[in-house]
């Protein structure tokens, strides 16, 4: 399961399933690494929303710590 880690700049991309905010990402970067084909892809917000969606049903499954 990967996490979700935020830095104050709000920078998002994927990496191996893990939603990650990095600063040391440049636009131009981001639309790369986002986008590699022509079709179109979900946004950044879409694919977290499904992120947490597919993880919130982990959670409340799991027992308390």
């Amino acid at each position: 399961v990967g996490e979700i880690i935020q830095n104050s700049l709000g920078v998002t991309k994927t990496i191996k399933g893990k939603v990650l905010i990095q600063e040391q990402c440049t636009l131009r970067d981001f639309k790369i690494q986002v986008t590699p084909h022509k079709e179109k892809k979900p946004s950044m917000e879409e694919i977290l929303m499904q992120y947490i969606a597919k993880n919130e049903a982990l959670f409340k499954t799991k027992p308390p710590q």
